[in-house]
């Protein structure tokens, strides 16, 4: 009974730690971003290299505009349209925001 409680804690462990796959900047090939972490945090919140969270959203001008809440139905490609600026899937152009 024990060995059974035991594996029923575990098995959504290692379930999580699948999720949790690394993507890469960029210029991670130079050391300078190295890979980020997808859904670090949670669905939507990314985690960079030092372990501070993120998030993708569109890329407005307008303040007012700006989304504060994450997205986690957003497939993000880093670096799509150039450094710092992804794409969703969408085609958006998509940048990072910290929480």
């Amino acid at each position: 009974m024990k060995w059974c409680l035991a594996c029923l804690l575990l098995i959504p462990a290692f379930a999580s730690a699948q999720d949790d796959n690394t993507y890469s900047f960029g210029l991670s090939n130079d050391g300078l971003l190295p890979p980020a972490r997808h859904n670090a945090y949670g669905p939507g919140i990314e985690s960079d290299a030092t372990g501070r969270p993120f998030f993708w959203a569109p890329k407005n001008d307008g303040a007012e505009s700006r989304s504060a809440v994450p997205d986690g139905t957003l497939k993000v490609k880093p670096d799509a349209y150039g450094l710092g600026v992804g794409s969703d899937q969408y085609g958006r152009p998509m940048e990072r925001r910290s929480r």
